[in-house]
């Protein structure tokens, strides 16, 4: 049975249909090249060798050699590409949301500061430390409790 894709969670951030679209296809490249770390990751030097050899009569690049490598893959590992390109994107959809939600509770916070507090958010964020932003958060946080 094939996965599915649960977009849910970024459509009840705001996200358009039309921008997902656009997001899954700008990760493609890099689900791609993840993949491909895989595959190349699932066999020996000798299997390499040996799977050159069987390939040879496919045309590099070609729909069959892409098939061929994809059926061997699954021989030898049990898995499907397919639903590990989709693990990859549903963890990379996941990866964006938590980034959005972090953010906009990070901006809620910054709603809520003195003129004082923003003036110091300020200094760090152009000074550019920005790993003492989490920590000037996490501060401000403890305090307003």
């Amino acid at each position: 049975m094939t996965k599915q894709i649960n977009f849910r969670p970024l459509i009840e951030l705001g996200f358009s249909e039309e921008l997902l679209k656009s997001l899954v296809f700008l990760l493609l490249p890099q689900i791609q090249q993840d993949l491909m770390v895989r595959m190349e990751d699932a066999f020996t030097e000798k299997e390499k060798r040996d799977l050159y050899k069987k390939g040879k009569k496919y045309k590099a690049g070609s729909e069959e050699q892409g098939k061929f490598l994809i059926k061997e893959y699954h021989q030898k590992t049990g898995q499907r590409l397919e639903d590990q390109a989709l693990e990859r994107l549903q963890a990379y959809l996941d990866m964006i949301r938590s980034v959005m939600e972090k953010s906009a509770q990070k901006l809620a916070l910054v709603g809520e500061m003195s003129q004082a507090d923003v003036v110091k958010l300020k200094k760090i964020l152009d000074s550019g430390k920005f790993d003492q932003v989490n920590k000037f958060f996490d501060t401000y946080k403890q305090l307003e409790k």
